[in-house]
């Protein structure tokens, strides 16, 4: 069968599909790996959603569906003016600029200048001299005017140390924020990666959170390398690519041709028998005859069964090239695909990698604000030790009250706060959007998953199909419906039946055969004088002296098998002897030393033996006639003739086997099995047993069988990898990825940022009140001063 399709070739490049997911899996491990560092694969999505209990929700509803209907920058700017939260921070950033900006003219000589223009330096003076003659005279007041200024010290450290756990309480939220960061994006990556890539520790597992692109090449790769496996096995078996009957009819053949065989190896030894020893193979002959039966009746019904199974190569053949058809048409329509999506998703992805350098930028950014977070954090740090060590003094008494070297520097403090103030604010009106419009895409995710809401954009998408349809199939079943039509199409009935009828017909003639010959089977050990063409038999002048002679067998014992009575040895020479030599000194022996011992007249054949031998021509000038002493030189002659057939190798079964190269004797060629002995199979029995038992045609029905099960099998691989790819890749798979990315986008970064946002608010708040009280202070200062 000329192959017009090689499948091999589609396996090699469905091998390569694998190394593209391996290198493509590579990249993303390379790049986003970095992410998921001590994390125990991805998290598990039972986790508690606490952005649905959380009570910030309530800033997420400043949305319209008519923001959704064309969204662009117009429509998140729309849902930000209606969010209360931050426009009630920008317009307070707004004001509090303006107002900060305003102070910033306090510190300046000019508006010293002014209040001193407002302020009677006399009257200072005066109250000065009365205050400090009223210090004089009362310590208890100057005690108390102490504690006060040592209990506004007090409370402004409080608020820098407010200040300072609201930033480091900034930090801890900044920290989950990038680990939710880190968390989502590994997330993603790694569900990415088990997407196209089997990463389950059980490589046999076909769970849906298992199955990926991988499992299905592999899949696909196992399917044509079945085929592929089972087309080698049938074409080598039924020899599609031979004109030559195939081995398992082959065999039938030989099998005839060992009939022949062993025909003409019992014709050869027989001839052999009754030409040069003038004996026979009765049972034997008549098995051989029987044999020529056999042979011409069934060479016509293995001729008609051979030219069956050429028709069935020629199905078969006509099978596997539309399965070759159907395969390779399925491949450039599915694979080809495939290959051309994860060329694209290849280059986006390394587009995207190259293009926001992801990593690079997430780790440039978080050290950029936790260093400028540390930044700010500095001064207030710095003037929490001042005053602690101002304070410290201030007790001990270093320094009076009247001191203000460290109070002028209020002024300088309180600009610092009120540009922190700013600063901050910005920041957290910036964290509060991202906050509000991640929440808004959670809140609207949440719905549209729930199949509460839809989208015009989402119309007509695989997620709007899924999300109506959870449990349907992503892939069409039938994807591979012509496939399995043509291996179903693929039927053996009609030839099996055939093949029976020929197998039938087989049984009847060997069940015919055995019939007649397994009476004689046990018989075919028997020589007996053969009766035509015999010149020592037609020489013998008396009628039952030549009856007698043609009966008796080379063995001692009476024979009796059907209608058969041969004398033995034994018994043809008691007959003999008393006939010829009754009352005659001597007797003939057959190879009995005992007898030819027991009386020096009588005369021993053997092998060896002669009619010229002295001691018979003595025994036998007994006779009174001449053609009494004939005849018995004819008997004897026949006599050394079975006595060299049960002691020469005169039997040649080298045609039969030939690891035998010489002749066998009698007894190993045809032995005879005595019911007290251990039976014994001659090369003859063996031979035609085993020849006749291999005309079976169960074999060739079992052949058919076999390759109906090779179909079978390949079709059953198919239906279970379609049903495992169908019930893998349904839309559930795909619904439950999407609430899992939702889950961990809205509670793991959104909440987190919200939190962030919040702490950032509470900073500004507190830096706002640093700002307030360190420059009423100064003016208080300033104007005590003045």
């Amino acid at each position: 069968m000329g192959d017009t399709y090689d499948i091999g070739i589609d396996i090699k490049r469905t091998e390569s599909i694998k190394e593209q997911l391996k290198n493509l899996s590579q990249v993303i491990e390379s790049e986003f790996g970095y992410f998921c560092r001590n994390k125990n694969g991805i998290n598990s999505p039972d986790t508690p959603d606490d952005f649905s209990k959380s009570l910030f929700n309530i800033l997420y509803t400043s949305w319209r569906m008519e923001d959704f209907s064309y969204l662009n920058i117009k429509s998140i700017l729309n849902i930000v003016k209606r969010n209360q939260y931050i426009m009630t921070c920008f317009y307070f950033l707004v004001i509090f600029t303006g107002i900060y900006f305003f102070t910033l003219f306090l510190y300046t000589k000019c508006f010293r200048k002014l209040l001193r223009v407002f302020i009677c330096k006399t009257c200072r003076k005066k109250k000065e001299e009365k205050e400090k003659e009223k210090m004089n005279k009362n310590i208890l007041e100057n005690v108390r005017k102490r504690l006060f200024n040592i209990i506004t010290y007090c409370f402004l450290c409080f608020l820098l140390c407010l200040l300072i756990t609201v930033g480091a309480w900034f930090l801890y939220r900044f920290a989950k924020t990038r680990n939710g960061i880190h968390t989502n994006i590994c997330n993603v990556s790694r569900s990415i990666e088990q997407l196209l890539v089997d990463k389950c520790s059980d490589s046999k597992g076909t769970h849906e959170v298992c199955y990926s692109v991988e499992h299905i090449v592999r899949d696909a790769t196992e399917i044509m390398e079945h085929y592929k496996d089972v087309k080698d096995v049938v074409r080598k078996e039924v020899l599609l690519d031979e004109d030559r009957p195939i081995p398992v009819l082959s065999k039938y053949f030989q099998s005839f041709e060992k009939l022949k065989k062993l025909k003409r190896n019992i014709h050869s030894n027989n001839t052999i028998l009754e030409e040069q020893f003038y004996h026979t193979y009765p049972v034997l002959s008549r098995l051989s005859q029987s044999l020529q039966d056999v042979i011409e009746e069934g060479e016509k019904n293995l001729q008609n069964a051979s030219d069956t199974v050429e028709d069935a190569k020629d199905s078969i053949s006509a099978a596997f090239k539309s399965v070759d058809t159907n395969i390779e048409k399925t491949y450039k329509e599915n694979m080809e695909k495939v290959t051309s999506k994860l060329e694209q998703a290849s280059s986006q992805i390394n587009k995207i990698i190259n293009k926001y350098k992801i990593k690079e930028n997430i780790n440039k950014y978080t050290v950029s604000i936790v260093v400028t977070k540390l930044i700010l954090l500095l001064p207030p740090l710095f003037i929490l030790v001042g005053l602690l060590l101002f304070m410290y003094f201030l007790i001990k008494g270093d320094i009076a009250n009247r001191n203000n070297l460290f109070l002028d520097l209020f002024g300088v403090f309180s600009a610092y706060f009120g540009f922190l103030t700013i600063i901050t604010l910005a920041m957290s009106i910036m964290l509060l959007t991202i906050s509000v419009l991640g929440g808004t895409s959670c809140i609207i995710s949440d719905r549209i998953l729930k199949n509460e809401l839809t989208f015009e954009i989402l119309n007509d998408t695989t997620i709007d199909y899924c999300l109506k349809n959870k449990e349907s199939p992503l892939i069409e079943e039938n994807m591979t419906k012509n496939i399995v039509d043509t291996i179903n199409s693929f039927k053996t009935g009609d030839i099996e039946n055939k093949i029976m009828e020929y197998g039938a017909f087989f049984s009847k003639v060997k069940e015919h055969y055995k019939e007649n010959t397994n009476t004689f089977m046990d018989y075919i050990w028997v020589v007996i004088v053969k009766g035509k063409r015999n010149k020592y038999v037609d020489a013998i002048r008396f009628p039952s002296l030549r009856t007698s002679i043609l009966g008796t067998g080379i063995t001692r014992d009476n024979v009796h098998f059907g209608k058969w009575n041969l004398w033995g040895v034994d018994e043809f020479l008691k007959h003999l002897n008393a006939h010829f030599f009754n009352r005659r000194n001597g007797k003939l022996c057959y190879q009995d030393k005992v007898c030819e011992n027991d009386n020096i007249h009588n005369y021993n054949i053997t092998s060896r033996s002669s009619i010229q031998d002295p001691k018979y021509i003595a025994l036998r000038n007994q006779l009174p006639r001449i053609d009494f002493q004939t005849d018995l030189d004819n008997v004897i002659n026949l006599f050394i003739f079975k006595a060299r057939i049960t002691t020469e190798n005169i039997f040649d079964i080298n045609e039969l086997d030939n690891t035998v190269t010489e002749k066998i004797k009698w007894d190993e060629y045809t032995p005879r099995n005595k019911t007290n002995e251990v039976k014994r199979k001659s090369i003859i029995q063996t031979y035609f047993v085993e020849t006749i038992d291999d005309l079976n045609f169960t074999d060739i029905l079992n052949f058919f069988i076999k390759i109906k099960e090779q179909f079978n099998s390949l079709k059953t691989l198919i239906l279970g990898k379609i049903e495992t790819l169908v019930r893998n890749t349904n839309c559930s798979r795909l619904v439950t990825e999407l609430n899992y990315m939702r889950h961990n986008y809205c509670n793991k970064i959104v909440l987190n940022v919200t939190f962030l946002s919040i702490s950032m608010i509470t900073f500004s708040i507190v830096s706002f009140l640093l700002w307030y009280f360190f420059l009423f202070f100064w003016l208080y200062y300033q104007i005590k001063t003045m």
